[in-house]
């Protein structure tokens, strides 16, 4: 007799894996900083610039903690997009984000922005091109924390 296992949605949170979007996202936050950190110079991505203005090791618990510390202005972060903004600020404010809708969100925004009268098409155009370039830009970084979360499993 052959059995088939379907294993769907929450089965890796189950087995305490810190496969969220909110750990991924406090990930991200902590290695860009470290590296801003580190060179003593901001970082710059298609997600965003941020640098460490007071020079002094951090690494953030939550990701309100990083909005904290822009609050602060110890921390220097301007994000490339509303996108990047709103996928932290979520993050961040219901300790969850759906980054595809908020992705999608954006989308339509600037497809609305396009149809308005008078909003130059090129501008728009390269709004988009920003916004898609951080999304394949956070897709990969996801493949990267997944893959070390995967690594320190085996350990």
């Amino acid at each position: 007799m052959n059995k088939l296992f379907l294993i769907g949605n929450g089965f890796d949170r189950a087995h305490n894996k810190e496969t969220s979007y909110e750990q991924f996202i406090l990930w991200y936050l902590n290695k860009y900083c470290s590296n801003a950190n580190v060179s003593g110079i901001n970082v710059n991505n298609p997600l965003m610039s941020v640098g460490i203005r007071y020079g002094y090791g951090m690494k953030f618990e939550t990701v309100n903690d990083f909005l904290e510390e822009t609050r602060q202005k110890r921390v220097n972060y301007n994000p490339k997009n509303e996108f990047v903004n709103r996928i932290i600020r979520n993050a961040a404010l219901f300790k969850w984000v759906d980054i595809e809708s908020e992705y999608f969100v954006e989308l339509v925004s600037l497809y609305k922005e396009l149809e308005k009268i008078g909003s130059s098409k090129e501008s728009v155009n390269e709004k988009i091109m920003e916004l898609n370039e951080s999304f394949s830009f956070l897709k990969e970084k996801l493949i990267e924390y997944l893959g070390g979360i995967e690594e320190k499993g085996k350990n």
